[in-house]
């Protein structure tokens, strides 16, 4: 998997375990009588509560991951073992048989 793809899905997952730990705030502190309600109605509008909340707290840490990358970091190209490429090597180019 590619290493941004890897990146986003690990603060959307910790986006969703805010999330979770956000919902579960609610329902054991009940402020005026929500998370009574919520319960009282079944699991339905828990498990929505957590989705959505899960889709903003897990758009708003990717969103803050990405602008907290180094620039430095993206310009430099890497092969997909992981070490760095030169800027001699990536300056070469093979020549051309007329």
């Amino acid at each position: 998997m590619p290493h941004l793809v890897r990146f986003m899905l690990a603060h959307a997952g910790i986006g969703f375990a805010l999330a979770t730990l956000f919902v579960a705030a609610i329902l054991l502190a009940n402020p005026a009588g929500i998370g009574a309600l919520l319960l009282r109605e079944g699991l339905f509008p828990v498990a929505l509560l957590w989705f959505f909340s899960g889709l903003t707290f897990g758009g708003a840490q990717m969103g803050i991951a990405v602008m907290l990358l180094d620039q430095r970091d993206m310009d430099r190209p890497v092969r997909p073992s992981g070490r760095p490429v030169r800027a001699l090597a990536l300056a070469r180019a093979p020549a051309r048989r007329r």
